[in-house]
């Protein structure tokens, strides 16, 4: 899953020319698999290559797999339900299978869980900080202001990138602790 992690940066910001076209990194994933092809190209052969070989023998494998195709091939603008779908069904499936074989390291999970949470509320007090008023209403206007201020960047204050840095080593942090438990969590 580190391969899978670090070939998608790779590809984003060197194929993907992501170091000129991103505003800002560590950005969050999916804003990374929408920098050009060769991020998603690259994300999506990984996981399917994976999913083939390990899942054929291993039913958990298999559905690991096809969660993560689903967050790979259904964006988060396009489709989102399915998209954070896929997020939290993968995050409920391995917090399951590490209770089941590793409880000791539930924790870590735990702590996985918490950070991603945390990326969340500095998403909405970066939009709160940037436009200095309420917050959009509804979630599809406030998931669309915070991906203008992700993708975009211009007009943002230094403290509203700082805070997405900041959401996106969350996220980053939080899947690197998820795959530092998954070899425990998925003998066959």
């Amino acid at each position: 899953m580190m391969g899978l992690l670090a070939s998608t940066i790779a590809a984003s910001l060197v194929l993907d020319n992501g170091l000129v076209t991103l505003p800002y990194f560590p950005i969050e994933i999916s804003r990374m698999l929408a920098t050009g092809p060769w991020a998603s190209r690259v994300f999506l052969t990984y996981v399917a290559l994976f999913t083939a070989y390990c899942g054929a023998s291993n039913p958990w494998h298999l559905s690991m797999g096809l969660l993560v195709l689903g967050v790979g091939l259904f964006d988060d603008v396009h489709h989102r339900a399915i998209h954070m779908g896929c997020v939290y069904a993968l995050i409920v499936l391995v917090a399951w299978r590490v209770w089941l074989l590793s409880p000791d390291k539930l924790g870590v999970v735990g702590c996985a869980i918490l950070l991603y949470a945390c990326r969340i509320a500095m998403k909405i007090i970066a939009v709160w900080v940037q436009d200095r008023a309420d917050l959009p209403d509804g979630m599809v206007a406030f998931h669309d202001r915070v991906l203008q201020l992700m993708m975009d960047g211009k007009g943002a204050t230094p403290e509203t990138m700082i805070m997405l840095m900041v959401g996106g080593l969350l996220q980053w942090t939080s899947f690197g602790m998820m795959c530092a438990v998954i070899p425990a969590a998925w003998t066959i």
